[in-house]
């Protein structure tokens, strides 16, 4: 049975297992995303060497960079330019994109000046289509390199007939309620500068006021709800995930499920442990539960980049199908240690 992984650093790891390959990355214990797909839809575009341009991941560099100048740019826009908000936004968007640039290129420039190597995968994917960033100088890991090199190399398509890869996404509970407690702020500074004359007008302001806050006090009581109305053993489950714990989560998790089948966190949280150990099969019906509950109707927008996200049970059972029907391929050699989890 081919079961093997590869630790690339203390919160990343990657594993084939029947023909499967699965990529796990953990943010300590804030947030988790998990990439499974067929081997054939992994490529290795570049091995141990110097960073290029076109590797750059400008949506990571984005988030890190772009978010946080954005906000401060259009701060410094509206408070200048009050009177016409959407030039104050689109200059800010212009400037965050020009700083965006210059902070990527410079991390790039400083990688390159460092000698730094990296080697780059990609998975296509339904949702999107990952790279697979990591340090790596080559010689300096046997079983890393003979990992490289059972995985096909270059961008060449597969057949059509491989499915594409699927993404699980377990999201910050801190970063979904703190990008939520921005919206009063934004919300202030686009309300219009000219004050609102006579009674009757005065009136409808103070009632849209009225609605939209109590709109928003209701989306933030429900989002704290979902965190914290779930018990105290998915809590746990969702530390022992995060750190590394895949059995005692999952003892947890199918110890909550036994009293509650339709607990959608519970679920929601073996899906995850089921695609970490390569059991397809209960991955998609954790999935079907997930699919059948509210879960994501508690949390915040996807354009914040923090929701709920799950792959759908009937492609999990094609990717099954699809590993059924190829025989088991060896990746690695034996050396590697035939352990579900490491």
């Amino acid at each position: 049975m081919n079961n093997q992984r590869i630790n690339i650093d203390k919160h990343r790891w990657m594993a084939v297992r029947d023909g499967i390959f699965i990529y796990v990355k953990t943010y300590r214990r804030w947030s988790m995303d998990i990439v499974i797909a067929p081997v054939e839809r992994v490529s290795v575009l570049r091995r141990s060497a110097l960073p290029v341009i076109r590797s750059i991941p400008f949506v990571s560099y984005a988030a890190l960079f772009g978010a946080p100048v954005f906000a401060i740019c259009a701060l410094v826009m509206l408070g200048t330019h009050r009177d016409a908000p959407l030039y104050a936004l689109g200059m800010a968007v212009v400037w965050a994109l020009v700083v965006t640039t210059v902070f990527a290129v410079a991390m790039l420039l400083f990688g390159r000046i460092k000698g730094r190597r990296e080697t780059l995968l990609y998975v296509s994917g339904n949702v999107y289509s990952p790279m697979i960033r990591f340090k790596h100088v080559e010689g300096s890991n046997p079983t890393l390199e003979a990992f490289l090199d059972a995985l096909p190399a270059g961008s060449a398509a597969p057949p059509g007939n491989v499915p594409l890869s699927e993404w699980f996404r377990l999201p910050s509970r801190a970063r979904s309620v703190l990008v939520s407690l921005y919206w009063p702020m934004w919300a202030y500074i686009l309300w219009p500068l000219q004050p609102i004359e006579g009674e009757i007008s005065s009136m409808f302001a103070w009632a849209m006021v009225a609605l939209l806050l109590g709109g928003y006090l209701v989306f933030l009581g429900l989002l704290l709800w979902f965190y914290f109305r779930n018990p105290k053993a998915t809590k746990e489950a969702r530390a022992a995930l995060l750190d590394g714990d895949y059995d005692a989560a999952a003892t947890i998790l199918r110890g909550v499920i036994e009293k509650t089948p339709d607990q959608p966190c519970a679920n929601y949280l073996l899906l995850a442990e089921s695609l970490v150990r390569g059991d397809l099969e209960q991955a998609a019906t954790c999935a079907e539960a997930v699919e059948k509950s509210r879960i994501r109707q508690y949390v915040a927008p996807p354009v914040f980049g923090i929701t709920v996200h799950s792959p759908v049970a009937e492609k999990l059972r094609d990717l099954e199908r699809y590993r059924k029907k190829k025989a088991p391929v060896l990746l690695a050699p034996a050396s590697l240690t035939p352990n579900a989890y490491s």
